[in-house]
């Protein structure tokens, strides 16, 4: 009985890992990586029946290696991105656009795209996060949690935003006509699609924010979504 307790808390522990290696690399070896975790997760599962000990040490080290090395590919990926697509860092972006998007540890840069239409479109790119801690005491023990939020923010000065491009950023902003199901999930699972935040500022400039997953393909989608409807 204690022998198949432990090979069932090792499958969900190796069906967790893997599941966060899987969420964790898929953005960057889309194509290599559920075949990859397939196998790894595979084998794991096998050395497990025959004896769980046997497979968690190779598994705590796959995890780690995993984690810090596409952290680390994650890290080029997009700085790659920002070389391909001329995105360069400002010291100061707008100020009024600054005041508008808050206190989320904003940095700020220059870019620009052309669209279908062959028009140049100048923005200013603002990444953000936050941190929010929590803590529990469970019959004494004291555990903290951190939650890591990350922002994108696409800023337009004045003449630069199209009436299309600002129409369609509030249609997709709009949830009003979401259904109960919807917007059930929304609450608890932030999108990357549909921005928290559009609006026009006084001074002329146009601002349109969204959570994020940080990763060169929602980056780029937000970068084809300026170009389609620029």
């Amino acid at each position: 009985m204690a022998q198949y307790i432990a090979i069932s808390i090792f499958i969900v522990l190796f069906s967790a890992g893997f599941w966060a290696v899987y969420n964790y690399a898929k953005n960057i070896y889309p194509s290599k990586t559920p075949w990859l975790v397939i196998i790894g997760w595979s084998v794991f599962i096998i050395l497990g029946f025959i004896n769980p000990l046997l497979a968690f040490l190779p598994f705590i080290i796959y995890l780690l290696f995993c984690l810090f090395y596409y952290k680390k590919q994650l890290t080029k990926a997009i700085q790659q991105f920002f070389t391909d697509f001329g995105i360069y860092q400002e010291k100061n972006g707008p100020a009024s656009v600054s005041a508008v998007l808050g206190n989320c540890n904003w940095s700020c840069a220059y870019g620009k795209v052309y669209a279908k239409s062959g028009k140049e479109i100048n923005f200013n790119w603002w990444q953000g996060y936050t941190f929010t801690r929590g803590t529990s005491n469970i019959n004494g023990v004291v555990t903290t949690t951190t939650v890591v939020r990350n922002y994108l923010a696409l800023s337009f000065p004045p003449g630069a935003a199209t009436p299309e491009l600002m129409n369609h950023a509030k249609e997709i902003a709009d949830t009003s006509k979401a259904t109960f199901g919807q917007k059930f999930r929304r609450f608890f699972v932030r999108s990357n699609y549909i921005p928290y935040l559009v609006k026009e500022v006084p001074d002329g400039h146009f601002v349109v924010a969204w959570n994020i997953n940080p990763t060169p393909k929602h980056y780029g989608e937000k970068l084809k979504w300026l170009m389609e409807n620029g």
